[in-house]
């Protein structure tokens, strides 16, 4: 065992053994002619008692460590965080949602920018002189991007799409860390349509044409996926790709939706009617997400409601915990 100073323990018992045997008992008087003094017997107890001190220091240590190993790492509260999307973003006023969330729990609540192209892409924002203007005006703690809600799964079978979405999201990246070197970047994992939207698509072609309907379905779902699960598959590996190659983090708002989706403890529908955009209650669910990434807390207790009743608020937190 290495001990302080650089000794070891073993060398200082051989040490004291070869001591020992050299000399054994040293008669003082012999060399001062005042005393007879037992050096070894000395020797040996200042040994045990040093081998003691150190077994009780290090017991102390180790019943410290794992107390300190597990203390969570303080997060940094987001004084400013810009907001770069589309309609997904904007519809119900996420960022708002976040706010007053972050305020009912009792914490600083940042200050918002924001800038929504309905329908666009990244590669629009990375065209547009507003969001660039936004992000050049830097200092920020925290900037969010979401891409158009198909853009992802679009990019899963198009090459052109996919392209499209990998260099629009690296330009996006490196334009914010130019201008906020600290800033935390997060990809909004946007949500799958609701399983309506495939059953529409499926009466349509069986409407239009019987004998061809399967294979007209299936050519269909090539590119917009077979039903809202494998869309969510599509869009959560489009985006955990994009947060790895660029040194990110991911809001996993689609992944918190799929999983009310698939075991519903309450008659809640997230989407709003056109299967496709937010619901009151799945920005809340997306709101609640976001705070879950960006606060990192051990429990999840927001007191904000907006326009959901308070089962519906405990039962979508418990989404995200």
């Amino acid at each position: 065992m290495q001990l302080g100073g650089g000794w070891k323990s073993g060398m200082v018992g051989e040490g004291i053994r070869e001591r020992q045997g050299r000399h054994g008992v040293v008669s003082l008087p012999e060399a001062m002619g005042l005393l007879t003094f037992d050096w070894g017997g000395l020797c040996q107890k200042m040994y045990s008692m040093f081998r003691s001190t150190i077994r009780i220091l290090l017991t102390v240590v180790g019943l410290a460590v794992p107390t300190l190993s597990l203390a969570k790492p303080q997060v940094e509260y987001p004084k400013r965080i810009l907001f770069i999307g589309n309609s997904y973003t904007y519809n119900n006023d996420l960022p708002h949602t976040l706010q007053e969330m972050v305020r009912s729990a009792g914490l600083p609540v940042p200050k918002v920018k924001s800038n929504y192209l309905f329908g666009k892409r990244l590669i629009d924002h990375v065209g547009s002189r507003v969001s660039m203007r936004l992000i050049d005006q830097g200092n920020w703690d925290l900037v969010v991007l979401q891409g158009m809600s198909l853009e992802t799964v679009f990019a899963k079978n198009s090459k052109k799409d996919r392209d499209d979405f990998v260099l629009s999201a690296q330009e996006l990246c490196e334009r914010v860390r130019q201008q906020s070197p600290k800033a935390r970047i997060i990809f909004f994992q946007t949500w799958a349509r609701h399983q309506d939207f495939f059953d529409y698509y499926k009466s349509l072609f069986l409407e239009k044409s019987p004998a061809t309907a399967e294979k007209d379905y299936n050519d269909w779902a090539v590119l917009h996926a077979s039903n809202s699960v494998q869309q969510q598959q599509f869009i959560s590996e489009s985006y955990d790709w994009a947060a790895k190659e660029n040194e990110a983090e991911v809001a996993r708002v689609g992944e918190a939706w799929a999983r009310h989706y698939q075991q519903p403890k309450m008659p809640i529908r997230l989407h709003d009617r056109d299967s496709s955009h937010p619901s009151p209650a799945g920005t809340y669910l997306a709101a609640l997400a976001f705070y879950k990434q960006i606060y990192q807390p051990e429990v999840i207790k927001i007191s904000y409601r907006g326009k959901v009743n308070p089962a519906e608020a405990a039962y979508l937190q418990s989404l995200v915990e």
